[in-house]
């Protein structure tokens, strides 16, 4: 949550401060804006795939007949990995004796509440919108060497 936290700080600070340079030394470069831009986009994607792979697929299949006993061996083996950062997300103690106690029903209810596959798939949409916006920053990068400056 701190590092969260701190790297939004950091984002919207320098954002601010981009803006000001751009402002008071009057360079009115398309690219010198986009950056800032580009940079607050980084964080919201990272965020928002941090949220969206928080909950391991395996803990939907924790009462399947089926996979539910592979699926809780798995976590029984990852247990501490895979339960901490929900823990913290939670804001609840994630000392070990608190990951212990946590019950794999628990565990799938948190996990059908998050409804893991859509967010998974937002994901994958933000990332992909990422991705297309960085090929055409490093292209603008490249193809006017090192990008406009006036």
């Amino acid at each position: 949550m701190a590092v969260t936290i701190g790297s939004w700080t950091i984002t919207l600070s320098t954002f601010a401060m981009i803006y000001i340079l751009s402002i008071a030394f009057r360079r009115t470069s398309p690219f010198l804006m986009a950056l800032p831009v580009y940079m607050v986009a980084t964080r919201v994607v990272a965020f928002l795939l941090s949220k969206a792979l928080l909950y391991p697929r395996l803990l939907l299949f924790l009462d399947d007949p089926n996979l539910g006993g592979a699926a809780r061996a798995v976590l029984e083996r990852h247990r501490p990995v895979i339960v901490r950062p929900i823990l913290k997300s939670l804001m609840r103690d994630a000392d070990p004796p608190a990951i212990a106690a946590l019950e794999t029903t628990e565990l799938v209810s948190l996990a059908r509440r998050h409804d893991v596959e859509r967010r998974r798939r937002a994901g994958r949409r933000w990332f992909a919108a990422w991705c297309v916006l960085t090929v055409v920053v490093w292209g603008t990068l490249i193809a006017t060497g090192a990008g406009p400056t006036d």
